[in-house]
């Protein structure tokens, strides 16, 4: 896409401190932040992290700083606040921007309007949808005004199951045009699930792109590659 946007952005609002520990285990791995950085075949013009938590901020600019100059990352400390400020940033640029948005929810912190408005713009979307989480904190914990701020709809109210809920949230990912004009037509996801009782895990990384002229062959692959090798892990 290098021939039809001038820069990429890398966008990251629920950051964390940029590694990970494994309580289990006590292993420590790379967090999502690090991973964009190292391991992109191709660098990003631009990072953007937000991240609440004011030690793992400071945690991960200071990791940042060993890897990246200065003025080529920015860390916020709220995630919806930096996904509208990066949407308004786009459409105000006289640049063509093209994003990758990466969200690691733990629940559900970040809030549809906020989502809209940079869904709006051109980019593609890696999203960790909570499906036991989210189905729980709705229907045992009665959170509504956070359902209602999540999917931006009340709509949620007519899942009879988990897997409702992320079908729905796939719609309305499936909605919003850009500013070209175009649609994530390509709207997928990998089930992650284990454990049993209170260590039962069940989440969905969905993935959204728009189609391009022959088909997007390299999303279809990857997807088929992904939902098979993960899918069988236990």
């Amino acid at each position: 896409q290098k021939q039809k946007y001038q820069k990429m952005f890398y966008i990251d609002p629920l950051a964390g401190s940029g590694i990970n520990k494994i309580k289990d285990t006590g292993d420590f791995i790379a967090g999502s932040p690090v991973v964009s950085v190292i391991f992109a075949r191709q660098p990003f013009d631009k990072y953007l992290f937000a991240e609440s938590n004011g030690r793992y901020r400071q945690a991960l600019k200071g990791r940042l700083r060993q890897l990246l100059p200065q003025e080529q990352f920015e860390i916020h400390k709220e995630c919806n606040k930096l996904l509208s400020k990066v949407a308004n940033d786009i459409k105000n640029s006289r640049e063509s921007i093209h994003y990758l948005l990466f969200i690691g929810c733990e629940g559900m912190e970040v809030h549809w309007k906020s989502m809209q408005k940079i869904l709006s713009c051109p980019g593609d979307v890696i999203f960790v949808f909570q499906t036991h989480e989210v189905w729980e904190t709705i229907h045992r914990w009665k959170k509504y005004k956070t359902a209602n701020n999540f999917f931006g709809t009340r709509e949620w109210s007519d899942a009879k199951t988990p897997e409702d809920l992320l079908e729905l949230y796939k719609h309305r990912l499936r909605e919003i045009e850009t500013m070209e004009g175009t649609r994530r037509e390509l709207i997928d996801d990998i089930t992650i699930k284990g454990g049993r009782g209170p260590g039962f895990f069940h989440y969905n990384v969905i993935f959204a792109a728009k189609k391009t002229r022959t088909g997007s062959p390299w999303y279809r692959k990857f997807i088929e590659y992904a939902k098979n090798k993960i899918e069988r892990y236990t």
